[in-house]
């Protein structure tokens, strides 16, 4: 997992969200009128030649941790806007020992999912918006290696009894007190399978119940590069 130190300047982020402020206090059509979309635009140009002229930094590996408190991880990690790896964190949740393809086809299979395609976060070019199939079929896709690929799905919440093959306490220990309400996604696909670049939110705690994903993380600083006009210049 590789994480990209920030490497937009102080003044480029003040000034675009400032305009992200002022955007939401006159409303859309006032901010155009007082040439606020064309700042934007034009400071956004000038952030692109900016970075097309500077070095990009390179990344840094994330922290692992075998064991941690969660006072510390809020404290040194979490406040910080810091990612961590916490290593076998899960290694005895029943969910690594009994979630597999097999167990989801033979106790889900008729499941019905909801599979939606998002131009930008699933892939850079048009699709068709969704479909519907049953879980059974989703596996034998990514056992033929298909190019089928459950995001952000509820299945955990529709089916409680999976959330508790979690430990639900260590989630909610880790979790603290400044974040509200918990959302279970499930993600279910192949290899060769990817999410785009694209900005989470809230603060996530992911599990990786079985195989691998490979991640690299940008800083919360630079959310400013997550827009259409220079995601081109930060790939």
């Amino acid at each position: 997992m590789g994480f990209q130190p920030s490497f937009v300047p102080v003044k480029y982020r003040v000034l675009f969200h400032s305009s992200l402020v002022a955007e939401q206090i006159l409303g859309k059509k006032a901010f155009q009128v007082f040439g606020g979309l064309y700042f934007r635009n034009h400071l956004l140009k000038k952030l692109s030649e900016h970075l097309k002229e500077s070095p990009e930094p390179s990344p840094i590996e994330v922290d692992r941790r075998e064991s941690i408190d969660p006072e510390t991880f809020q404290n040194e990690y979490f406040s910080a806007g810091k990612p961590l790896i916490f290593s076998g964190a899960a290694r005895n949740w029943p969910c690594v020992k009994k979630w597999n393809l097999d167990y989801f086809s033979a106790g889900y299979g008729d499941r019905d999912l909801l599979l939606v395609n998002a131009e930008g976060l699933t892939s850079r070019s048009a699709l068709p918006g969704f479909e519907f199939l049953p879980l059974r079929r989703l596996v034998e896709s990514i056992r033929h290696k298909g190019e089928k690929y459950l995001r952000f799905s509820p299945l955990i919440h529709e089916n409680p009894e999976l959330a508790k093959d979690l430990d639900l306490e260590w989630l909610e220990r880790m979790r603290g007190g400044r974040t509200f309400a918990s959302t279970y996604y499930m993600f279910l696909g192949g290899a060769g399978q990817k999410t785009l670049l694209h900005n989470d939110q809230p603060c996530n705690l992911y599990v990786q119940v079985c195989g691998e994903k490979k991640w690299t993380l940008f800083s919360a600083k630079d959310s400013t590069l997550d827009r259409k006009s220079t995601r081109l210049n930060s790939s």
